[in-house]
């Protein structure tokens, strides 16, 4: 959980955060993930659509124009 990890995510819908220097924790997920072909394929689809809703350069762009034009503006 660093950086903005946690803003590209949805956590235990499209993956898990761990504590940073937390090994056993993120051992524990892979072979949750290793495990569980259910899971694996729920976060792939879900995150998918998360990514697509949030992070597409269509979406990307109808939030910085506004940001742009205020600062024209000014």
């Amino acid at each position: 959980n660093v950086g903005g990890t946690s803003e590209a995510m949805i956590e235990n819908k499209t993956g898990f955060l761990v504590k940073q220097g937390n090994h056993k924790d993120v051992i524990e997920k892979i072979n949750m993930l290793l495990n569980d072909q259910k899971l694996r394929k729920e976060f792939g689809e879900i995150g998918h659509v998360f990514v697509k809703e949030n992070f597409s350069w269509e979406n990307i762009a109808k939030r910085f124009v506004p940001v742009l034009r205020n600062v024209l503006d000014q």
